[in-house]
């Protein structure tokens, strides 16, 4: 309930992108694969509804990307911790990312501790004029 509100609010209806960060990924895409949150569903409903942007986790010691609905799902867990090499050559490296707003839209890079853009993508950002 406290998360539909807050969805709902003046706030966020106004926000030119909303973002969601959370530890545990609805849909978890490497180690934790098909260990959706039991919500999961719901959740992911409730963001499509608020046409949020984005969903960030960790908690997969990995890296993935998914969209669903217009929303799309991060998993951006390879900050430190030692990685899940079932995960992948592709999903398992540390990185870190960073988000730029542009004048449409907000871009992600991916990028790993050698410099090297391992993914960019851009999330849409509502028109200022509602």
């Amino acid at each position: 309930a406290w998360l539909a509100d807050q969805l709902q609010s003046p706030e966020a209806i106004a926000a030119r992108c909303t973002l969601v960060f959370m530890h545990r990924p609805l849909f978890p895409q490497n180690h934790h694969y098909g260990m959706n949150l039991p919500d999961a569903a719901n959740l992911h409903a409730m963001f499509a509804a608020a046409k949020v942007a984005a969903v960030f986790a960790g908690h997969e010691h990995s890296y993935s990307r998914i969209d669903r609905d217009g929303v799309s799902y991060i998993v951006t867990g390879g900050g430190g911790s030692p990685l899940y090499q079932g995960a992948g050559p592709d999903s398992a490296f540390f990185h870190y990312t960073r988000l730029a707003v542009l004048e449409e839209s907000m871009r992600v890079d991916v990028i790993d501790l050698a410099g090297i853009l391992r993914d960019q993508f851009e999330l849409p950002l509502k028109s200022s004029n509602g």
